[in-house]
């Protein structure tokens, strides 16, 4: 993906904590059924963004989380925020098909609306073997609701994220990558509306802050297509939150 639109994107996104569809809640509620963990535990919070979820898992756990990003931008604040709340938190630049973790370390791998972005069966993949036997993951992937899907909406996604399944499918692949699953829900509208619309509200200043800017323009009309898919088309998809157990 090109940096300027990168940049542009983070700049829309700037104000947005977390950067996806999710809430505190959401991390709690699949949280609950993790367990049990060392008093102590080593976790990993994969594609952290802003570290909405690192800061959750930190409170929850009392164990030290390594929040990893690709965007640096992400890892100063994940590590500015954790320092803020006085949390153990090590935010650092990696890449999610092969973190910086040694094999058979971690307790808990966590991973919010992120593994799309190398395919949810390769992160399963890679991810696996850095925990340690019994450990635990918890992992949200985007996937339909229903087998009944418009060819329109079809489209859309066919474009957005070809790999798309529905959650039979991505229990299926948790269960291939060697997972007893524990756990599984849809992340709630609440989510995804607190998510758009700070978004749309943004939208107008972002357009006018970089009028005459194709790639800014192709940020703003990619971000408001989504929004619009998600207020058309919502009934039909959502991320589905996976906890499972190493076995």
């Amino acid at each position: 993906m090109d940096s300027n639109y990168v940049s542009l994107l983070v700049e829309l996104l700037s104000g947005q904590v977390p950067q996806g569809p999710g809430s505190p809640a959401s991390t709690r509620r699949a949280l609950a059924a993790v367990g049990p963990l060392p008093s102590r535990p080593s976790v990993a919070d994969i594609g952290c963004g802003r570290g909405a979820s690192a800061l959750v898992l930190a409170r929850a756990t009392g164990g030290h989380v390594l929040a990893m990003d690709l965007l640096p931008e992400m890892v100063e604040a994940t590590s500015s925020r954790a320092a803020e709340a006085g949390l153990d938190v090590a935010a650092v630049v990696g890449d999610m098909g092969a973190p910086p973790i040694p094999p058979e370390t971690l307790d808990l791998l966590w991973s919010e609306g992120a593994a799309y972005s190398i395919g949810f069966s390769e992160a399963l993949r890679a991810w696996r073997p850095l925990l340690r036997e019994g450990g635990f993951i918890g992992v949200s992937e985007l996937c339909w609701r229903t087998n009944d899907v418009p060819a329109d909406a079809a489209a859309y996604w066919a474009e957005g994220y070809p790999g798309m399944v529905g959650a039979d499918a991505c229990g299926a692949r948790l269960a291939d990558a060697r997972f007893t699953e524990l756990h599984r829900f849809f992340l709630p509208d609440s989510d995804w509306a607190a998510y758009y619309e700070p978004i749309t509200a943004a939208l107008p200043a972002f357009r006018e802050a970089h009028v005459g800017d194709a790639v800014a323009a192709q940020v703003a009309d990619e971000m408001a297509a989504e929004a619009a898919a998600w207020s058309r088309w919502g009934h039909l998809y959502g991320y589905l939150f996976l906890v499972g157990r190493a076995c």
